[in-house]
């Protein structure tokens, strides 16, 4: 028999569900921003799964497929039990914004948090020490603006076992596997920063992040391909865990590639303008490969942006988030690049 599921104000017996704020902060004015939780606990014993969505609010294709998972689950059926974390920066949400406005910190890399800190990082301490910290398993999700490779992103563990299952779930949620070499850029985020699922693979937690295809110009229902990847995912993931019952599911609606990829870094434009694609994600490009220019207000090339290396591009990372669109300004980032290992 499992146990209760207890995560701060929200629990849940042995094969039931519960929802609702497992905790709050509290803004200047007085106002409480809580942050919701979802609990589906098991009627028998098995993992502890954590699955995050909208650690940055304006990506909302995998707290779609997460809604959907856990009203779809069993409890009565399922082995183990599932926290999950609909809207995990309750902060960002407010304004629809990529990190908190509240303190510019981006949730991704604010853990393991510290309840003394800043608003940002004393969620994200809470969702550590109540949920993260212990699990079997840890899914951040994630996306990418249109059009982008589908994948997971996998980080690296002085646990080899723990590195090793990480990456064998990863390979369950079934889309391409890539593993950290390059350095970020992203909103929010300071020297020293340490990502979120890297956070758990150094606490001996397995993690992972799924990066999904961008949600802005979709509704949320299993009739759009990038919702149904996640949760067709997610619900592979749970099979390989032997927490339900049924055989995983290839992704077959998407590009998948199998190798042994780690990303190199991020091109970066140095003229301001109008970026222009010139290639198709998830091809073999060799060093030196046009595969964008930045276009003048008059239609004039000022600039062509090229592979730096042998490899791939993932997707596009064009503008200031939460305000992607097509043009730069000097120093933006235009395109994430991986290679072959």
């Amino acid at each position: 028999m499992n146990q209760t599921l207890k995560v701060g104000d929200v629990s849940a017996e042995p094969g039931q569900k519960s929802h609702g704020p497992a905790t709050w902060v509290e803004l200047r004015d007085g106002t409480r921003v809580n942050l919701p939780v979802i609990l589906v606990n098991g009627q028998h014993d098995g993992p502890k799964v954590v699955i995050n969505a909208a650690t940055h609010p304006i990506e909302l294709v995998g707290h779609a497929a997460l809604q959907i998972v856990t009203r779809k689950l069993d409890p009565s059926e399922l082995r183990g039990s599932i926290v999950a974390f609909p809207i995990s920066n309750p902060l960002g949400m407010q304004f629809g914004e990529y990190v908190s406005p509240h303190d510019y910190v981006n949730m991704y890399v604010a853990y393991p948090g510290s309840k003394h800190g800043t608003i940002t990082s004393r969620l994200a301490n809470f969702i550590w020490e109540n949920a993260s910290k212990n699990a079997d398993l840890v899914m951040d999700l994630h996306e990418n603006v249109r059009p982008c490779l589908h994948f997971s992103f996998v980080g690296h563990s002085s646990d080899k076992k723990v590195e090793a299952k990480a990456l064998d779930l990863a390979s369950a949620f079934g889309l391409t596997v890539i593993r950290p070499k390059g350095e970020f850029a992203l909103a929010g985020m300071k020297p020293g920063d340490v990502e979120y699922v890297d956070a758990c693979m150094s606490n001996g937690v397995p993690a992972f992040t799924p990066e999904l295809e961008a949600s802005t110009d979709l509704t949320f229902g299993e009739e759009w391909t990038s919702v149904r990847v996640g949760v067709r995912g997610l619900m592979n993931v749970l099979r390989k865990l032997e927490m339900i019952r049924g055989t995983i599911e290839p992704q077959t609606e998407i590009k998948v590639f199998h190798g042994n990829f780690e990303f190199y870094g991020m091109t970066v434009a140095n003229r301001g303008g109008i970026m222009n694609r010139l290639v198709d994600v998830g091809l073999k490009l060799k060093k030196g490969t046009p595969i964008a220019t930045v276009l003048s207000p008059y239609g004039e090339e000022l600039e062509k942006i090229e592979m730096p290396v042998d490899g791939y591009v993932w997707g596009w990372n064009i503008g200031s988030p939460p305000n992607f669109n097509w043009s730069v300004q000097s120093g933006d980032s235009v395109a994430f690049i991986y290679q072959d290992a």
